[in-house]
C-alpha cells in the first residue's frame, strides 16, 4: 500500500516503534523525515523571546540543516565548537546555554560528519541545565550500538530524533521524535 497516503497519526507504526524502543506510542511523533521533525520542533518551541528571535544551538561541525531550517523559521542559529578531536566540550556548551538562553539545542550522536558519539551523562546534564528543548539526533544510532532513549522519561526536556534514511529507507521519508507525551501531543 505504499501508493496510498498513510493514516495520519501513524498509530500502527508508532506502536511497533514503541515496542522496539521500549517507550509508549504516545511518546512518539512521526514526521516526513527528520527535516520535518526539526521544523516541527522549531515551529513549536522557537517563538520569539522578549521581542528577539529565539536561539538554536548546535555543535560545529555538524549536520547543516539545523542552520538552514532555523533561518527558515526566523530563528538565530549559534554553532558551539567541538573540542580539538571533535569531542563534546561540555563546559563550552554550558557557557553557550548560559549566554544565549536557547529555545532549542540539537546534538547529533553520533555526530555527522565526525562520527563521534557524545557521552549520555553529559548530554543529560546539559538538557537539565538548559531548561528548554534539548534534542539528541540519533540518525546514525543504528551504527553506534547505543541510544539515549531510555533517559527521555527521566529528563523532561530531552527529545530524541530517529531516522530510517541511514538504514536503507530514505525513500519512505520517515522520521520519528521521542519525548515527553504532553509535548508530543502538542
Amino acid at each position: 500500500d505504499l501508493n496510498r497516503y498513510p493514516e495520519a497519526s501513524g498509530r500502527a507504526l508508532r506502536e511497533r516503534l514503541a515496542e522496539l524502543w521500549r517507550v509508549s506510542a504516545d511518546e512518539i511523533l512521526l514526521g516526513n523525515g527528520s527535516v520535518e521533525t526539526i521544523g516541527i520542533l522549531m515551529a513549536t518551541f522557537g517563538g520569539p523571546r522578549h521581542g528577539m528571535p529565539a536561539t538554536v544551538i548546535h555543535p560545529e561541525p555538524t549536520y547543516g540543516q539545523y542552520d538552514i531550517i532555523a533561518s527558515g523559521y526566523g530563528l538565530r542559529a549559534v554553532p558551539v565548537p567541538l573540542g580539538a578531536n571533535f569531542e563534546l566540550d561540555e563546559g563550552r556548551v554550558a557557557a553557550a546555554i548560559e549566554r544565549e538562553r536557547p529555545a532549542l539545542a540539537f546534538y547529533p550522536s553520533p555526530n555527522s560528519p565526525t562520527g563521534n558519539c557524545f557521552p549520555h551523562d553529559a548530554l543529560e546534564r546539559l538538557a537539565r541545565q538548559m531548561d528548554a528543548v534539548f534534542v539528541v539526533d540519533e540518525a546514525y544510532a543504528d551504527f553506534a550500538g547505543q541510544s539515549i532513549i531510555p533517559r527521555v522519561r527521566a529528563t523532561p526536556d530531552l527529545f530524541v530524533m530517529r531516522s530510517f534514511s541511514k538504514i536503507g529507507f530514505a525513500g519512505l521519508r520517515v522520521g520519528a521524535l521521542i519525548g515527553n507525551r504532553d509535548a508530543i501531543a502538542e
